[in-house]
């Protein structure tokens, strides 16, 4: 009998404690990584990627004068999100540049000229005309009605009507 006196009493103390212990834990902040971004290249052509963190922005930022186009990508509440391509081609026809995954910020260092700039996110295209020349052409980018993941309803079964 005392045996399940003192597992009943360290069964109750051990839930308190942890009541307690959850009462004043605060939330989790979500968990960004922030990695200063560096100059890449594809096609010979420099472009710069990233800004998911304040620090990360900052660095953008501190870089613009090294570009000559600027991309912000966001989407649904205006936040920031990644573009799952990006195709830059020039105004005679021939792709300058096609890069996948980047954003929500992103510089390139086009050649002065006009370029089309076709943009994907979430099965969604869009695309933009810039005149490069002298100074940073920016960009700004939105999807506001795609939403992250959208229900798969091939196989619904169909409401049943209200009798």
């Amino acid at each position: 009998m005392k045996q399940h006196r003192l597992t009943a009493f360290i069964a109750i103390a051990l839930v308190a404690s942890l009541s307690a212990v959850a009462q004043s834990a605060q939330p989790l902040e979500p968990l960004v990584i922030d990695v200063a971004p560096t100059v890449q290249q594809a096609a010979g052509i420099q472009f710069v990627s990233g800004g998911a963190g304040e620090e990360s922005r900052a660095a953008l930022d501190a870089m613009r004068a090294d570009f000559t186009v600027r991309n912000v990508f966001s989407g649904p509440g205006g936040e920031y999100v990644v573009a799952e391509r990006v195709t830059v081609t020039s105004a005679a026809g021939g792709e300058a540049m096609s890069l996948s995954n980047v954003g929500p910020i992103m510089m390139a260092k086009l050649p002065a000229g006009r370029y089309t700039v076709t943009a994907d996110y979430h099965g969604r295209t869009q695309s933009k005309t810039v005149q490069v020349g002298s100074g940073l052409q920016n960009l700004a980018w939105s999807w506001p009605n795609v939403h992250e993941a959208s229900p798969d309803t091939s196989n619904a079964v169909p409401p049943v009507p209200a009798r």
